[in-house]
């Protein structure tokens, strides 16, 4: 071949490894212009990777299926022999041929090179050099013998070179593609992940990316709580038997604990010859290789990403670098999917407080308010039951309310907070923080408190939470929340508990306000009426009494006199009767309710009337049906100015009108007495406040006239717009104020 002719073919190299970075397709184009420079009959293009050389491109007569299987290791010629340097041209006159140079090659591949390359006879091979690196080679073959020359070597040397960085060029295209592809697909992942704000929904696609951009077997992601690692999320076809959600493995005694430990990425190659792996973890995870990369969060790692097994090949640096960029957004999106929870849990907890506020202001009773607030912790404290224990003399307890717990446990839970240990310290006001009650079984030396504890334990409750419920300084009980698993309490745990407390405390308190405050309110209305029975009925009979006593004898003397008397002492027993009916409806509210306003209007005047020597007159026209509080409002708006009317007016004449037309209902209350400036009513007298305020709660107008020297005038004016849900005068309701 001319030197032209070497010179075109590789420029032609040159210019199509400079073209392309398609390996495959480029490889076979080099061999074909090769043949033009040096003739064969067969050729190879071997590629080293992890110190095996494997067929990247072929020409030849031999199946292509059967050459790309060709391998052999490269470990062996670490010391070659030196008859063959892997790193230098070597050609062969005739492989066939039994000689020493043949011998010593064919133990190098360990197999005869007439088995690996058929009927071929002269044979050369030439290195594939990148930086004094090995990274693959050219073989020629012929089947003639002596067709190979070291001139010929020679110019195959300058064609390597454009075959390694050929090779080369396309693996680092290859491994940037690959780097580029890992971080988009990282950062897609980590997109996904950051959008959420689910923990639980975050957790379970970072098992699964986790599985994905490393194409491993299973995929576990782990978060640190207290001593132990919990498995948090799980994926992948090869899912270990008998562990999942929940499992713990010991942070101390495992080799993911180390990656916690240590800050850093652990490597196992083989899981079972390692001893730093936790014993039971190694017999249910049927793995041998093993990546853990912890999740960082500053210096302090928050969880651990785990793999296993590659789907092909070995966990290494790739794999590592791709869970340490899913690492990186994983704590990210945990964080903030933490801060998210716990602002919806501060907000849940106001809402809470809030509505709990609203029911301590109701009229529900302590128990049904009780009942509400273990129900709300444990929506909020995420209990799987709770109760409100009541501490009883000798320091017993018992249940006052409960959630999610049965009578019988209830008796058995009292016992258990009864013990000494557990009772003391709620009476000093401290919480009881019981996080593994399989612990205090195992290692407490108080039998008392181990045979009260294992009915708990024995229910399904591993730990629990007691916070004592202080009412006015005094330690009532507790507040106990009661867990399916070990679990630390937080701070923030333990103070919403005792806000909880807090509210359980001011429910118990209004509860014994209220009391209170009715057992007053009853003692003021006895007294009220014992006083009105003395200013109004007792004073009453004494009058009738005097004149009955004196009715016989005056009778015997001035008949005429006698009849004025008799007519007196009726009006007075009348007057008395309608004190009594008066007063009794007092007594019964329900009474007063459902009793028709034109009796209770007469039963007013009368009882007026008998107190004093003004002659009032009643007035009733129409026979509307008013709604309920409009018509105790016109009552109680005509007792208080009739009360008035008796004590201060000095009247000889007064006027009670009541008018219930179709558009309107209207009283008024007019008398000759004394009057006086309303502008100086003593702010101590509420009388006309109180009346006006009646007036007003129904949407009635209130006016009142009165100079003195002039009587008084009292107008009250209740028109249909004010209509609302009304009763007739049996009590009974309909829709709306009816007057047809």
């Amino acid at each position: 071949m001319t030197p032209n002719r070497e010179i075109f073919s590789l420029l032609q190299v040159s210019r199509n490894v400079a073209s392309t970075l398609e390996l495959e397709p480029l490889l076979d184009l080099i061999l074909e212009q090769i043949k033009a420079a040096i003739p064969y009959t067969e050729s190879l293009i071997f590629t080293a990777e992890n110190g095996e050389m494997s067929v990247l491109s072929y020409s030849g007569p031999s199946s292509r299926q059967d050459i790309f299987q060709l391998r052999f290791s490269v470990r062996g010629f670490d010391s070659p022999p030196d008859d063959f340097n892997l790193y230098a041209p070597v050609f062969v006159p005739d492989i066939q041929a039994d000689t020493r140079q043949v011998h010593t090659l064919n133990e190098a591949f360990s197999q005869p090179l007439t088995a690996m390359f058929g009927d071929v006879r002269s044979w050369m091979w030439v290195p594939l050099l990148v930086k004094d690196q090995l990274v693959g080679a050219v073989v020629l073959g012929h089947q003639a013998a002596n067709r190979y020359s070291g001139a010929q070597a020679d110019l195959i040397l300058v064609f390597a070179y454009q075959i390694a960085v050929a090779i080369e060029n396309a693996r680092l295209y290859l491994r940037v593609k690959q780097h580029s592809d890992e971080l988009e697909a990282v950062f897609m992942v980590q997109q996904a992940i950051t959008s959420r704000l689910d923990s639980e929904a975050i957790l379970r696609l970072i098992a699964d990316a986790a599985l994905r951009l490393t194409s491993s077997w299973v995929s576990i992601v782990y978060l640190v709580e207290g001593d132990d690692l919990r498995i948090a999320a799980l994926a992948g076809e090869h899912l270990p038997n008998g562990i999942g959600v929940g499992y713990r493995v010991p942070i101390s005694q495992s080799i993911t604990g180390s990656a916690v430990r240590l800050g850093q990425s652990i490597h196992v190659y083989d899981i079972h010859e390692d001893s730093r792996v936790h014993i039971d973890f190694v017999r249910r995870v049927d793995i041998s290789c093993y990546l853990a990369v912890p999740m960082l969060v500053g210096s302090e790692a928050r969880g651990v990403i785990a793999v296993g097994n590659k789907v092909s090949g070995k966990l290494g640096p790739d794999e590592e670098r791709v869970l340490s960029l899913l690492a990186t957004g994983a704590v990210i999106a945990l964080e903030n999917a933490r801060l998210y929870q716990e602002e919806q849990q501060r907000r849940q907890v106001a809402e809470s407080l809030r509505d709990m506020l609203a029911l301590l202001n109701s009229n529900r009773s302590v128990d049904e308010i009780l009942d509400c607030l273990v129900n709300q912790a444990g929506l909020l404290l995420k209990t799987k039951a709770s109760a409100v224990l009541r501490l009883q003399e000798a320091g017993k307890f018992t249940a006052r309310a409960s959630h999610g717990l049965s009578d019988d446990y209830l008796k058995q839970t009292s016992a258990f907070m009864s013990q000494r240990p557990i009772a003391l310290t709620l009476t000093t006001r401290r919480p009881v923080i019981l996080s593994n009650l399989a612990d205090m079984l195992e290692f407490s030396d108080d039998l008392d408190l181990k045979t009260s504890l294992a009915p708990v334990f024995n229910n399904g409750f591993k730990s629990m939470l007691a916070v004592p419920l202080v009412v006015k300084d005094e330690v009532y009980g507790s507040l106990t929340l009661y867990y399916t698993e070990p679990r630390n309490f937080s701070t923030d745990e333990i103070e919403l508990a005792i806000t909880f407390c807090d509210q359980a405390a001011l429910a118990i308190e209004n509860a014994r306000l209220q009391a209170q405050a009715e057992e007053a309110a009853v003692m003021a209305e006895r007294n009220r009426l014992a006083r009105d029975l003395h200013d109004a009925v007792s004073q009453t009979l004494f009058s009738a009494s005097l004149i009955a006593g004196v009715l016989p004898r005056l009778m015997d003397r001035d008949l005429n006199e006698s009849k004025r008397k008799a007519v007196e002492l009726r009006q007075l027993t009348r007057g008395a009767l309608a004190e009594m009916r008066t007063l009794l409806l007092e007594l019964r509210p329900a009474a007063l309710a459902e009793a028709k306003l034109d009796d209770l209007m007469k039963h007013l005047v009368e009882a007026a009337n008998s107190r004093t020597q003004t002659a009032i007159e009643l007035e009733l026209e129409g026979n509307c049906l008013l709604p309920l509080d409009v018509k105790l409002v016109l009552y109680r708006i005509t007792q208080e100015a009739l009360n008035n009317l008796v004590k201060h007016a000095e009247a000889k004449n007064a006027l009670v009108r009541l008018q219930r037309l179709p558009e309107q209902v209207s009283l008024w209350i007019k008398d000759d007495g004394r009057g006086f400036k309303p502008a100086r009513v003593r702010s101590g007298h509420f009388g006309l406040s109180i009346m006006r305020e009646r007036a007003e709660s129904v949407g009635a107008t209130f006016s009142l006239y009165s100079q003195p020297g002039q009587g008084t005038h009292i107008d009250v004016i209740w028109s249909q717009a004010q209509k609302g849900v009304a009763y007739d005068d049996e009590g009974s309701a309909y829709s709306s104020y009816d007057c047809g």
